[in-house]
């Protein structure tokens, strides 16, 4: 299992914003994303049973939050 780790600090405005906690994890349904926050660190953990790239737009995906070169949030 590829378990990657990384830290996300989102400006909106110039100022800081929290990270939602459980991006990517439906509690419902029981499921996690390979792409998910278990809590309002700014920490996106990256899991998968292969080896391979995460961009920082499945994060975003997950998020629900729109990233583009002219946009960074809707």
């Amino acid at each position: 299992m590829e378990h990657i780790q990384a830290h996300l600090d989102v400006l909106v405005g110039g100022q800081p914003a929290a990270v939602p906690a459980n991006i990517g994890i439906d509690r419902t349904h029981g499921t996690v994303s390979p792409s998910h926050t278990h809590d309002r660190s700014g920490e996106i953990h990256s899991e998968l049973s292969v080896k391979r790239q995460f961009s920082l737009g499945e994060s975003f995906s997950e998020w629900q939050v729109s990233l583009s070169p002219t946009n960074s949030a809707d």
